[in-house]
């Protein structure tokens, strides 16, 4: 063998040495550090579990917002699971939703109903599992301070001191058995106004209770303080302790007054004329609904129309009856004794209704009567030993309502 030959030879052994070496470093990565390293994504996705937020946009369905996750078996089952919770032709074009996948794909989705409720849908094993759910609310405490400059000016006036209409109809209600707001109160009149600011991320979605409001009238003061016992009762008080209310006309934390007591009205549902002898008051989905005043359980039930609902009997042959409840509390059943303010149910939209709402009705010797008029029913004033703790309740509320004296300003006249 030549020279060359040897060297040509011994050259082409060190080449295949390191191909082979080469091969095998590669193979080991592969095996060590898995596809990944080497390219092959497809099969092993990495799932950061990160949620996508979306908003309903016109001609928007189910089908359309959750296709790239769900197949159509799957999107039916998901709908099915729906059934009884939520309608999903109520999907509204600019509400937001909030969809969650893994590694397996689907986990969670969270529509917002509205500024108060949310649906869920969340996987179940082989299925869903869906809920509607309360959103979290910031409380915020504020004071809202204004006078009446015009006749039958009170709304406006609450208006324009940064409040609505639903809360100059809250403060006129407590104040409902002493004087009519929406009449009464002439120019000159002025209000403080303490109450709850409910906020979403930051947004103002709406106002709570009503904690404390003052009316100043030439020559006469009027006040009024939320306060709940420890027995349970709660209604709006005087500062010494006297029940402002012997009934609630709303027995509401708070509330829109959706549809009034009329003898001919047509019917959201049936979409026929008939008569509407109730209140309906709109409010979130498990918004607390209050005993109106003392009484008995009479009935717990539910039927196809007026959905779950409570009769309570109370003296003087009153009843009051509180339909289309999402849930009664706990430990409430017929028979038992309830108390003014007492918790009993809360708000829902069971039976014959478009959405979450208290309908709200009175019978007086077995017919039908308006709540929002003024009855015969009385409730008891704050017991002796609960006045001390309204005191320290009527100091701090005064404060800030920057009300400190309720003879901060002179009056001459005694007239409304």
């Amino acid at each position: 063998m030549h020279i060359d030959d040897t060297t040509r030879h011994i050259a082409d052994s060190s080449a295949l040495h390191i191909l082979r070496r080469t091969a095998f470093l590669i193979a080991f990565i592969i095996m060590t550090l898995g596809p990944a390293y080497a390219g092959e994504t497809a099969d092993a996705p990495i799932s950061t579990n990160a949620p996508r937020d979306g908003v309903v946009r016109s001609g928007d369905t189910i089908s359309s917002m959750l296709g790239d996750v769900l197949g159509a078996s799957e999107i039916h089952a998901f709908a099915q699971a729906c059934k009884g919770v939520f309608s999903l032709n109520r999907l509204r074009v600019g509400q937001t939703y909030v969809l969650t996948t893994d590694a397996s794909g689907f986990r969670a989705f969270r529509y917002d109903i509205d500024d108060w409720e949310q649906l869920v849908v969340e996987r179940s094993g082989d299925g869903f599992a869906a809920r509607t759910v309360r959103v979290p609310v910031d409380v915020r405490e504020d004071t809202l301070i204004g006078s009446v400059s015009v006749p039958n000016g009170f709304s406006s006036a609450v208006s324009v001191a940064g409040g609505d209409r639903d809360l100059a109809l809250m403060v006129a209600d407590i104040f409902a058995f002493r004087f009519n707001a929406w009449k009464d109160l002439r120019p000159g009149a002025a209000f403080n106004i303490l109450v709850e600011r409910k906020f979403r991320r930051g947004a103002f979605v709406g106002f709570g209770r009503v904690l404390a409001a003052t009316i100043f009238t030439p020559g006469t003061v009027h006040e009024a303080f939320w306060y709940r016992s420890a027995d349970g009762r709660a209604s709006y008080y005087t500062a010494e302790g006297e029940n402002l209310q012997p009934y609630l006309r709303a027995p509401l934390e708070s509330y829109t007054l959706a549809s009034g007591y009329a003898s001919n009205r047509l019917h959201p549902v049936t979409r026929r004329w008939q008569p509407h002898y109730a209140i309906d008051y709109a409010a979130p989905r498990g918004t607390p609904v209050y005993a109106a005043c003392d009484g008995e359980v009479e009935r717990i039930t539910q039927d196809r129309k007026a959905g779950r609902h409570i009769v309570i009997r109370h003296d003087g042959g009153y009843e009051t009856m509180y339909l289309h409840l999402n849930a009664v509390a706990e430990g409430l059943e017929e028979g038992r004794r309830v108390v003014q303010g007492e918790i009993i149910a809360f708000v829902g939209s069971t039976g014959f209704a478009t959405g979450p709402h208290l309908d709200f009705r009175m019978r007086k010797d077995g017919r039908l009567v308006n709540p929002r008029g003024k009855r015969t029913l009385s409730a008891p004033p704050l017991a002796q030993n609960e006045r001390r703790f309204l005191r320290h309740v009527v100091v701090a509320c005064r404060a800030r309502m920057g009300t400190t004296s309720v003879a901060m300003r002179p009056m001459t006249d005694t007239s409304l």
